[in-house]
Parts: structure tokens; C-alpha cells; sequence
């Protein structure tokens, strides 16, 4: 039964006084299965626009997985962290006036890393 019939089909049971416990049923089961369409909408927006956020724009006429989100956002934090301790290393050095390939990253290794998850 769809939603617009369930509505319907209160009506007509509300007409009859013996039924009218059973149509208020049905209207505050109409209400819950709309909330919860409107519930399970903002969380799917939410999930896609993350994904995007995460992945970068989708292809045309195509929708990121959210599947692997939590894989993603976890994987981008860490190389965050590296490339924070790497910025702040470099920092250093030149504060320090020691060349970049003195100090104590291998630089190829961290571009490499970061364009990887770009």
C-alpha cells in the first residue's frame, strides 16, 4: 500500500466509528514513514556530498560508493598528519638554515604520497 492510499483509506475508515481508532493508526504510520523518508533523504545527501568531498567530483551520470568513506576519510587524515610533521620539519630546517634533503624526510617519498591520494 502506498503512502497516498494508506491516507485514502483512513478516510474512509474514519467514517465509521468502529474503525476510526484503526484510521488515526494509520495517519500516525504515515507521518513516522514520512519523516523517516525525509530522514533517510538528508542522510544520503550528506553521504554523497562527503563522498564527493572525500573523492573529488563524480563522473558524469555517475554516483560516488559510500562504501569505503570511513576507509577514505581515515587514509586522507593520516596523510594529513604526515604532511603536517613534514611541513613543520621543513619549517625547521630553513629556520635553522639546513637544506630541505638535510632534514629528516625523504621528499619524493611525501609528494609521492600526496599526489597519490589527490
Amino acid at each position: 500500500m502506498t503512502q497516498p492510499e494508506a491516507l485514502r483509506l483512513a478516510e474512509e475508515l474514519d467514517w465509521q466509528t468502529h474503525w476510526k481508532p484503526h484510521a488515526a493508526e494509520l495517519r500516525r504510520l504515515h507521518e513516522e514513514v514520512e519523516e523517516l523518508d525525509a530522514l533517510r533523504d538528508r542522510l544520503a545527501d550528506l553521504l554523497s556530498r562527503t563522498a564527493v568531498a572525500l573523492k573529488g567530483p563524480e563522473p558524469p551520470l555517475t554516483r560516488w560508493d559510500w562504501s569505503d568513506l570511513p576507509e577514505r576519510a581515515l587514509s586522507l587524515h593520516a596523510l594529513n598528519q604526515e604532511l603536517l610533521e613534514a611541513l613543520k620539519d621543513a619549517a625547521r630546517c630553513v629556520q635553522d638554515n639546513y637544506l630541505p634533503d638535510k632534514c629528516g624526510h625523504d621528499w619524493d617519498d611525501v609528494i609521492a604520497k600526496a599526489e597519490g591520494q589527490a
